[in-house]
């Protein structure tokens, strides 16, 4: 899992130009990345799209209820959810096992508040008075697995087929790495939340603290270094056990005057397209609101909480999503199998993903040039507004 974000771009661009090679004539190096877009997004089943199946499956059963779905109709969400509680208690349970099952994937570890069957209700109701019937439905059906030689319109052979089974590996890789520490984190939120208030500080800065600061901080009443597990979030950090006993060594960000010197940016291309606009940095989903039409946005990760929703991951509050103002979408992190690439691809909106320092780099208001026009994309650095 810890090579898979530097493993991914070399694969994926050795992958592309295997197909090339065993098209014979074919020089069409974009159409082969695409062809890999396709493999990912195909191979990539991960918790996440189970989640949005089992949400339409709900959906499915309340159509099939003329009073579930005249209540979601007619009512509020908060009232709608008193109302199917008492006079529908099976649709109900089926709404709060969906909570208990996948809330701790929504809840992006300590990022968000947890969900709540409200807010599952909301997304049901913009799902059951936007979408047809037949739609749902089929949406809610698991959706096949398409042949290797469907897609590429060939048999792999050879190395070929040695790169595509390395690459599905990778995809199921960090579908596998990215659910069981958010799982973790989701199951130990109510111990977590009893160590942040005997210690005094917040639920991350126990989770950006070791074993042996906590065990120390409870047992001599000093509380936690909350200064050290601030920098550790910010900056990131390797922890090691020596002779010694736990370091913990943190690497400060790379800073902005540095990194600021030249006239562009690169990263992985998400989806293709090129767009020209002020930017707009969005640190917090709480910040979205300040995203207007028309400009870049600029964000660190490429998660469901800055990008808002998709038909993979419909918006939490079943409002559309912030990305919809966008007219390109610039993240530090993130790359084909990420939110964000999915999500402009849906919607055809430039996208260039692991630019690393993005956030950093860029002001509000800067204009640039976002192109996206080939397998490295390119952020050019154009001036003030």
């Amino acid at each position: 899992m810890l090579l898979t974000p530097l493993a991914r771009p070399v694969l994926e661009s050795a992958l592309a130009a295997s197909i090339v090679e065993h098209t014979r004539g074919s020089n069409d190096l974009k159409g082969a990345g695409r062809l890999v877009a396709q493999l990912s997004e195909a191979w990539h089943e991960s918790e996440a799209r189970s989640e949005v199946r089992n949400c339409y499956r709900i959906a499915a059963e309340i159509l099939n209820s003329d009073a579930a779905a005249g209540i979601l109709r007619t009512t509020s969400a908060s009232i709608g959810l008193r109302r199917i509680e008492e006079e529908l208690p099976e649709i109900f349970r089926l709404i709060a096992q969906h909570v208990d099952a996948y809330g701790w994937l929504r809840s992006r570890g300590d990022r968000t508040e947890p969900p709540t069957t409200k807010d599952l209700v909301d997304r049901l109701q913009v799902i059951v008075m936007r979408w047809p019937g037949e739609q749902i439905r089929h949406l809610a059906r698991p959706k096949a697995v398409p042949e290797i030689g469907d897609l590429l319109g060939f048999s792999p052979s050879g190395s070929l087929a040695e790169l595509l089974v390395a690459y599905r590996a990778m995809v199921a890789d960090r579908a596998f790495g990215i659910g069981p520490p958010l799982q973790a984190e989701w199951v130990a939120r109510p111990l977590l939340g009893l160590i942040a208030g005997a210690l005094g500080c917040t639920t991350r800065q126990v989770l950006f603290s070791s074993v042996d600061e906590i065990v120390a901080g409870l047992s001599t009443g000093a509380g936690l270094p909350t200064g050290d597990t601030d920098r550790r979030f910010h900056d990131g950090f390797v922890v090691e056990r020596s002779d010694r006993g736990l370091e913990v060594s943190v690497d400060p960000a790379p800073s902005a005057e540095r990194e600021a010197s030249g006239p562009q940016l690169s990263g992985m291309t998400g989806c293709r397209g090129r767009a020209v606009g002020p930017v707009k940095v969005i640190r917090d989903a709480a910040e979205l609101h300040r995203l207007e039409i028309g400009d870049v946005l600029v964000t660190a990760a490429s998660t469901t909480d800055m990008m808002g929703g998709s038909t993979v991951f419909p918006t939490r509050g079943g409002g559309p999503p912030a990305v919809d103002k966008a007219i390109a979408v610039v993240a530090d992190e993130g790359g084909l199998l990420s939110h964000a690439a999915i999500v402009c691809r849906e919607r055809g909106i430039p996208c260039v993903l692991g630019t690393e320092s993005a956030t950093r780099v860029l002001s509000d208001g800067e204009i640039v040039e976002v192109d996206a026009t080939r397998a490295t994309g390119v952020v050019l650095r154009l001036g003030p507004s």
